[in-house]
């Protein structure tokens, strides 16, 4: 709530899609959801979206009762009419074209992951070169939020590193040793996250 003059003044309500949400977390949500209802919810995209949910609640379960898999289907179909009616459903929330990119991505950086985690072990254990703690920019080539959010995450999943600042394209980064980040300056994970980048952005078009 804002004061002007000493007399507050009610933030208010924007619309979209006849729901009415408060200020500026308003003005933010119905511009979300005019986009993506601009971009249209194809009906394929909300049955990919269903059975990942559907089998997600199945493996996370563990139990297969008449009872579980009448609810499970009665709840996953609830999610996507919810996420349907706030216009959340579609290829840039739910990139389902990228599955095959992601899957060979996240196999390259489990890889990067373990010998990350050996090398901290190592710092930890003595065994290793001492700490050089070192901050600084490191550049991210993606277009897309999307890719921008899983390079980030990527660099602050591989232990030693984290990102703790991002700032458009530059990302402001945190190494437990300077060949850290000069590693990531280098841009091999950079690199890859681009192609998927580049992959998504050509599906979507």
């Amino acid at each position: 709530m804002q004061i002007c003059c000493g007399a507050p003044i009610a933030p208010r309500n924007t619309e979209a899609n006849g729901i009415a949400f408060p200020g500026i977390f308003g003005t933010f949500m119905a511009n979300e959801i005019t986009a993506t209802r601009l971009k249209g919810r194809p009906v394929t995209q909300r049955l990919l979206l269903g059975a990942a949910f559907y089998f997600l609640w199945m493996g996370l379960s563990g139990h297969f009762s008449p009872f579980l898999l009448v609810t499970s289907i009665l709840s996953v179909v609830g999610v996507i009419l919810l996420l349907t009616r706030l216009g959340l459903v579609s290829r840039d929330y739910q990139p389902f074209s990228l599955v095959v990119a992601l899957v060979i991505y996240w196999r390259w950086l489990l890889v990067e992951i373990v010998k990350a985690n050996i090398d901290v072990i190592r710092c930890v254990l003595g065994l290793g070169k001492p700490p050089s703690p070192a901050m600084g920019w490191v550049h991210a080539s993606q277009k897309t939020d999307l890719c921008k959010t899983l390079y980030a995450n990527s660099i602050t999943l591989t232990p030693g590193t984290i990102t703790v600042l991002a700032e458009g394209d530059q990302f402001l980064i945190h190494a437990l040793h300077r060949e850290g980040l000069a590693s990531l300056q280098d841009g091999e994970m950079d690199r890859r996250c681009t192609v998927l980048d580049e992959n998504f952005r050509g599906k979507v078009a």
